[in-house]
């Protein structure tokens, strides 16, 4: 990872666990509800064809009951038989036509809330969310939105058919005896509510599930990006001791929420027992007919499927609102930078100085990294950033491409102050090159176009050449569609940094900053990449950072830094 990644992580605020973040369970389901407002019209679909096809369900049920009640003392009643058909296969259809829009409102509601979320990253991009590693973040976006499918596909529509349906069967019931009635809906009552109550102390233990489970995520994560390193330094052991501590605090908290479970999934079963014995007993000490008494009883025990649905619905639905409310946390991570609305009036000159004034940056109060910090850029010119490692050049090239802003002083372009810029803008004209140039697993020529989407391959062929990548391209069989796995695992160091100096070319940026650009690589492709900046990047402006003598005889001056102030040295 870049070095200007990783001063992302070092930003001073902390984000908190979920247990701790102040995002009630109420703002989290308004929350997903909003997400899934768009699609109200499958909602009510959905949720027609569920109480449809319950109350099918039902009728089938009380109708077959009465005609094996009335077969042995009557003719059969083809009016019920016929009932009995049609509600059998209306059940089917409108099941399937409630699963088929429930399952749609699912996945479009997780193609919006991905799409908020990555909208989340990115409105923080390129500092980064403080507190959160990448592999907590990865945790949270693919992990918590897939356990959040919970709630579009099994709770919304479920909730509303177990109301709808209770309503119908209790005023149904009613006409025929009201004691059943009041019985039948606290029984429906306390089949969705008793779950709650159980699992409600376990807020807490369901919030630091997914916490821990975000913990645990973020840990394989980094473990297998620093395996090398792991096993290089003999840490193999240390790393398991981790996980392994990681991996039981977890499986405690997956344990009492497994038990809360039991108990909740007991009780909606023991009380659907006993209304249906109490059913029988009130029908019988009421002197109704045999009819009736199997009517109401079959009944009873036919119209508990939406209510148990949503018990089951709250077992999980701690976990759910869990992983909602660390998504909330991502939506409502703030920027590090507020970009300047609409576009700049064309007024920048982008070939003109690039001046720091009087700048103070640190990323804790008390620990200052820049400040009183002046230099000057002039156009055209190739300066070197040079300072004792942690002084503060990468800092100063991420106050320049606007990853932080200045807590004081300010920086400028031509005159005009960056923060007057909007950032798009910005970063289109102003390029940055790393020193481990990322590579995603795909097409050397996809990579490329990162610098420019629209880019022909023609265009792409071309700014590869110019960055001296004609060589590893002659022997790649598949040349500019050659993949070069992951992270450009394919391909060596120098390589990977041609790639990135095509991407800074084909953008044609007319500032480029280049971070510690010819660390990884040897003396012989460090000049080569040198040779290469010099020709194709002559009459733009360079701000390097490196702590190589080659580099500094190679710029046209240095600009030294140190942790109070920054002057220019010839």
């Amino acid at each position: 990872m870049s070095q200007l990644a990783n001063e992302g992580a070092k930003a001073p605020t902390e984000v908190r666990s979920a247990s701790e973040s102040g995002i009630s369970d109420r703002q989290v389901v308004r929350r997903l509800l909003r997400i899934v407002a768009p699609l109200r019209r499958t909602l009510v679909v959905s949720l027609i064809a569920g109480v449809l096809g319950h109350s099918a369900a039902i009728a089938m049920m009380v109708c077959g009951a009465i005609l094996v009640a009335t077969a042995f003392t009557g003719p059969v009643n083809g009016g019920l038989v016929a009932i009995v058909f049609v509600c059998a296969f209306a059940r089917g259809a409108l099941h399937y036509l409630e699963q088929y829009t429930g399952h749609d409102i699912a996945f479009r509601s997780l193609a919006l809330l991905r799409r908020r979320t990555f909208d989340s990253l990115r409105r923080t991009a390129p500092a980064g969310i403080p507190g959160m590693t990448s592999g907590e973040v990865a945790s949270r976006v693919m992990g918590d939105v897939e356990v959040v499918e919970v709630f579009f596909a099994h709770t919304i529509v479920p909730v509303g058919i177990a109301a709808c349906i209770g309503v119908i069967t209790v005023g149904a019931v009613a006409t025929v005896s009201v004691p059943v009635a009041v019985l039948l809906a606290f029984a429906m009552l306390a089949v969705m509510l008793l779950p709650p109550l159980v699992v409600r102390r376990g807020r807490t233990s369901a919030s630091d599930y997914r916490t821990q489970r975000g913990i645990n995520s973020a840990q394989l994560v980094d473990t297998v990006r620093g395996l090398r390193e792991i096993v290089l330094f003999g840490a193999q052991d240390a790393t398991k001791r981790r996980l392994r501590a990681s991996g039981d605090a977890l499986d405690r908290y997956g344990f009492a929420a497994a038990m809360r479970a039991s108990i909740a999934t007991m009780l909606p079963t023991a009380v659907m027992s006993a209304t249906v014995v109490a059913t029988l007993c009130l029908s019988v000490a009421s002197g109704y007919s045999t009819v009736t008494t199997v009517a109401l009883v079959v009944l009873a025990s036919s119209c508990f499927g939406p209510a148990l649905a949503v018990s089951r619905l709250t077992m999980s639905l701690r976990g759910v609102l869990a992983a909602g409310r660390r998504i909330a946390e991502l939506d409502d991570a703030a920027p590090s930078v507020v970009s300047a609305a609409g576009q700049s009036d064309g007024t920048v000159d982008w070939h003109g100085a690039i001046e720091f004034a009087d700048v103070d940056y640190g990323y804790r109060p008390d620990s200052p990294v820049l400040a009183s910090t002046s230099f000057v850029v002039n156009p055209g010119e190739h300066a070197l950033l040079s300072a004792p490692s942690g002084v503060g050049k990468t800092t100063a090239l991420s106050l320049l491409l606007r990853y932080y802003d200045p807590q004081r002083g300010k920086i400028t372009i031509g005159g005009v102050d960056i923060r007057s810029i909007p950032l798009e803008e910005l970063r289109e004209h102003v390029v940055l090159v790393t020193q481990e140039t990322f590579l995603f697993n795909d097409s050397i020529a996809a990579n490329v176009r990162l610098g420019a989407p629209n880019a022909t391959d023609e265009q792409v062929l071309e700014a590869l050449l110019r960055a001296g990548a004609s060589g590893f391209l002659e022997r790649l069989p598949d040349g500019i569609a050659s993949q070069v796995g992951a992270n450009g695992a394919e391909l060596s160091g120098g390589e990977r940094q041609r790639i990135g100096l095509a991407r800074a070319l084909i953008g044609d940026a007319e500032i480029v900053v280049l971070d510690e650009p010819t660390s990884n690589l040897d003396q012989y492709t460090e000049r080569q990449i040198l040779a290469t900046v010099s020709r194709e990047f002559a009459n733009r402006t360079i701000l390097i950072t490196s702590h190589r003598d080659t580099v500094a005889a190679w710029a046209d001056r240095v600009i030294t830094l140190n942790p109070r102030v920054a002057s220019n040295a010839v």
